[in-house]
């Protein structure tokens, strides 16, 4: 990571996308790895205070705030958290400069996510809940009240059409999967770390998704799913969106991880046969490490009031 150059790219795609071999989607995703990375070298520069790691991030942000042109589409720009973390987590080290340029993205994600239009459907599904994700990180950092207390009225009516009672989502019930229900419930899970008293809500969901995998229902997914993309996208070369196929239980491991975070609890030995065990794969390490030192991180900006961005 230290010596790798940014690939910051104008335009993210990823939604929609029913070929598994899509240009612009493997694009994106090679793109997104630099929001893994930065969020890895905050957290090196946070614990061992070199700072090579410390330079290496801020190359990373400003070049992403630089060419990186954000249209407020709620999935294809939901891994840009990474840089969110990160941001947060270097608040202090940045000039005034520095600060603006990264303000002014910051500034365009926020605003075009506000201005995005929801559909009947996606108004309640994983796009609403991961929009919010977003919004909630970047409502802070930029310290926008009236921005933060907008979002937050749209949080407490979407957690009512986005989890029943049981846990159960909107998404489960959609395309009957687990594959959704999990990409559902990871930004369900970064919000609670936001907002502790939506913890009850998506504990249940977690708690759903626990007991499909303990009870082996990982079977028979998408079989009634009401989503034309998902049989486009089996056709497309997407294994995990076969009808009829199995859910893969390595799968929850960033929501397992996650959850205990929350709830400062031991890793449950009957879930973790589930994950793997021989290594750590590089897009999960931030929840791990954020796992080991959350008691000590949950307030990452100490800087006085005076060094905050204008």
């Amino acid at each position: 990571m230290l010596t790798q150059d940014p690939s910051p790219v104008e335009n993210l795609q990823s939604a929609g996308i029913t070929n598994a071999k899509n240009k612009s989607l493997k694009k994106t995703r090679a793109a997104l790895r630099d929001a893994q990375n930065t969020a890895l070298l905050a957290l090196a520069y946070y614990l061992k205070g070199d700072k090579a790691y410390l330079e290496q991030a801020k190359k990373y942000l400003l070049a992403w705030a630089e060419i990186n042109h954000p249209n407020g589409h709620p999935i294809n720009e939901t891994r840009l958290e990474g840089f969110l973390w990160a941001y947060d987590l270097l608040f202090c080290e940045f000039s005034q400069d520095e600060h603006q340029k990264i303000k002014i993205w910051l500034v365009a994600i926020q605003t075009h996510k506000h201005q995005w239009k929801f559909g009947s459907s996606s108004g309640k599904n994983n796009f609403r809940t991961h929009q919010l994700k977003i919004l909630l990180m970047l409502d802070r950092l930029l310290e926008d009240e009236e921005s933060l207390n907008k979002d937050k009225e749209t949080l407490r009516q979407h957690v009512n059409d986005n989890l029943l009672e049981n846990g159960i989502s909107i998404d489960y019930e959609e395309r009957d999967a687990l594959h959704y229900h999990v990409y559902n419930l990871e930004p369900w899970l970064e919000i609670a770390f936001l907002e502790p008293n939506y913890l009850k809500k998506v504990e249940a969901s977690y708690q759903f998704l626990i007991q499909q995998i303990k009870e082996g229902k990982i079977h028979n997914q998408f079989a009634h799913s009401k989503q034309k993309i998902d049989a486009k996208r089996a056709k497309g070369g997407f294994s995990y969106a076969k009808k009829g196929g199995s859910f893969n239980p390595k799968h929850i491991t960033r929501s397992v991880i996650s959850f205990n975070t929350l709830n400062q609890q031991a890793l449950d030995e009957d879930i973790m046969k589930y994950l793997s065990k021989k290594k750590i794969k590089q897009s999960l390490l931030f929840y791990y490490i954020r796992y080991a030192l959350w008691e000590n991180t949950e307030c990452l900006i100490n800087c006085d009031d005076e060094e905050k961005v204008n």
